[in-house]
């Protein structure tokens, strides 16, 4: 029966199975200022990094562009014939311009963190992505704008090999994200992967949305992280 199995860091890296260093070698970025708020760990950063080598995936898809420090994480260790398509709200979905440079939400709820997140986000950019390839843009990014509920993904079914699934937090949203997820999934990778960040983390819906899934699917979480995860194309308990 499907099921929500708890596996730690360890289990995660020693399924990338190989002994070569340079393969474990990643590239990652001291945290940008403007990423200190609502960006990933740098143990999850890691994780992502092993699943994404796990899964050899050429065609990725991100949920959830932010600062774009993701985004050029999964370029930068990805095989350099990768894709690598990321998706944000449009500028006038999020009231991005009531939002200036030194706002913040201090210690408000998380579902006014996730909108001055969003805002932010769209009123600044992928300034991180934009500042690392600055004079040499990556060939590998494609830069999307829409609000994921709404938007035609259909282009991107069943041809995608790893899913990063880090945009609202929101059930709605999550739901949403996730069923455009499994379809973008292309069923000739073995070890194709969805990722979802935020998991458990306390006031979001990600948690009580993947429980549910959880139900129908077997999904992972990792401990000491909010990263959970689920290898869409097959039955069989991996960990």
């Amino acid at each position: 029966m499907p099921e929500l199995i708890a596996v730690r860091p360890h289990h995660v890296f020693a399924a990338l199975e190989t002994d070569d260093m340079r393969e474990r070698a990643c590239t990652m970025l001291v945290p940008h200022p403007s990423c200190f708020s609502g960006g990933i760990q740098t143990l999850e950063a890691l994780l992502l990094v092993a699943l994404l080598k796990i899964s050899d995936a050429n065609r990725l898809f991100e949920f959830g562009t932010y600062m774009g420090a993701s985004t050029v994480l999964l370029a930068e260790n990805s095989k350099e014939t990768a894709q690598v398509f990321t998706l944000d709200l449009p500028v006038e979905a999020s009231g991005a311009l009531q939002v200036g440079v030194n706002s913040g939400y201090r210690e408000a709820p998380h579902v006014v963190e996730d909108r001055f997140l969003a805002a932010k986000a769209t009123a600044h950019g992928p300034i991180v992505a934009d500042g690392f390839y600055r004079h040499a843009p990556s060939k590998k990014i494609t830069f999307l704008r829409g609000d994921s509920k709404r938007a035609d993904l259909s282009a991107y079914d069943r041809s995608i090999d790893m899913v990063w699934v880090d945009g609202g937090h929101d059930y709605d949203t999550v739901r949403s994200d996730t069923d455009n997820a499994f379809r973008m999934i292309s069923p000739a990778n073995k070890n194709a992967v969805i990722v979802w960040h935020d998991f458990d983390n306390p006031g979001h819906d990600v948690g009580k949305f993947l429980r549910e899934l959880a139900k129908d699917r077997i999904l992972y979480a990792i401990g000491s992280t909010f990263l959970a995860f689920c290898f869409p194309n097959t039955d069989v308990k991996r960990f």
